[in-house]
């Protein structure tokens, strides 16, 4: 899953350095909460994991950078029961389902105004914006390495 993972990576800081560049207010309140949590070092160095941890502004960025250009387009799995839809579609067992991640990540319903790039929507971990945050999915079937992504 290192692999797997290199062009996901890649992609996420490519679209975060965009909003960055894009929004300088976005941009100078990640500076100062970086910088804050550093001790203003003269030297820039390396965050530590335990500062990494304390960067929650940094981690919304990266949230709404990855929802805005989501890096897993669609997601396939195979249906193990059959199963009624709302709309009166059947499918049987062994269907393939997609899951149209960029779809679900542009819906008003699940993000106000989902073309603003708004770090601020992931303030809250406990906010539907949160909840309906999906790149990596949730579950036994979610991302191997998402823990060591964010």
């Amino acid at each position: 899953f290192l692999i797997a993972g290199h062009d996901t990576t890649s992609n996420t800081l490519t679209a975060t350095l965009y909003y960055l560049a894009r929004y300088p207010d976005v941009q100078n309140k990640l500076r100062t909460e970086i910088l804050e949590v550093m001790n203003s070092p003269q030297v820039l160095t390396n965050p530590t994991f335990e500062e990494l941890k304390q960067m929650k502004y940094l981690n919304m960025v990266i949230k709404e950078s990855m929802r805005i250009m989501t890096t897993a387009v669609a997601v396939e799995r195979i249906s193990t029961n059959p199963f009624q839809l709302t709309n009166s579609i059947y499918l049987p067992s062994s269907t393939p389902v997609y899951l149209l991640m960029w779809q679900v990540h542009k819906q008003s319903k699940h993000f106000p105004d989902p073309k603003l790039f708004n770090p601020e929507r992931f303030r809250d971990p406990s906010s539907p914006e949160s909840k309906n945050w999906l790149p990596f999915l949730q579950g036994p079937r979610a991302c191997n390495n998402f823990y060591n992504t964010l």
